[in-house]
């Protein structure tokens, strides 16, 4: 685990989270953020181990600290004024997505617009929880959809099969109604993980999971990112 002591000044109203034995639970970005500026880290530690991290309790302890940060986060913002660039890069990752939502018509260009939804969204989590607002997101008649990739991005996107075996880590609930999630791999592994031990499963952690495999077209791709190193298909499937 990392050691929480540097030099100068923590510039978050939102502290990490950290477990008993110092995993970072949530805040990932803003400790990097530290860590290039030498800024001292603030955190908030929970009273659990890193093999506690699934169990209920520890679960519902994280969802209130969050929801705590993030109603004195949305207070600073608004009694300082805000823009809402610097929101978008300080909010909890939670919120970024509904953030981003509330304030799409801010961007001049289509292109400005896909550019960063791509950026955002990879630095987002649970967003099985924001399925349909991603939906609608991702399916906007905006021109210039490419840019919400990378030009590296775009370009493994070209080079894959026509037809392309994707897999998803999901509820046997989802399964069962047909009306999945949009983000995807392919990677079987790393469905395996979100099916198994991805810690922001909140919205469905005491459900069994599985993994879920799909052969689609290419054409049916939406967006590929592989930022997280999930080598993620963002794919949404018929209803």
């Amino acid at each position: 685990m990392k050691n929480f002591k540097s030099k100068g000044k923590y510039p978050f109203i939102n502290p990490l989270i950290v477990t008993k034995d110092g995993g970072i639970v949530d805040g990932q970005h803003r400790y990097q953020a530290c860590e290039i500026n030498h800024w001292q880290v603030e955190f908030i530690q929970l009273p659990f181990t890193s093999s506690e991290l699934h169990s209920k309790k520890c679960i519902e302890k994280i969802k209130s600290i969050k929801k705590q940060q993030s109603e004195k986060l949305d207070e600073w913002f608004r009694e300082n004024n805000v823009d809402f660039e610097v929101r978008l890069t300080s909010c909890s990752s939670d919120d970024r997505i509904r953030l981003f939502y509330s304030n799409m018509d801010q961007f001049k260009t289509d292109k400005e617009y896909w550019e960063k939804f791509g950026e955002i969204y990879v630095l987002s989590s649970n967003n099985f929880y924001n399925k349909e607002i991603l939906i609608e997101l991702f399916t906007s008649s905006k021109k210039d959809r490419e840019y919400i990739m990378t030009e590296e991005e775009r370009m493994k996107l070209s080079k894959m099969p026509n037809k392309i075996k994707i897999y998803r880590g999901m509820s046997i609930d989802e399964e069962a109604s047909g009306n999945y999630g949009i983000s995807w791999t392919l990677e079987k592994n790393v469905a395996k993980m979100f099916a198994t031990t991805y810690l922001h499963n909140y919205d469905t952690h005491e459900l069994r999971h599985i993994v879920k495999e799909l052969t689609i077209s290419k054409e049916k791709v939406v967006a590929y990112f592989t930022s997280r190193e999930e080598k993620e298909i963002i794919y949404i499937a018929s209803r």
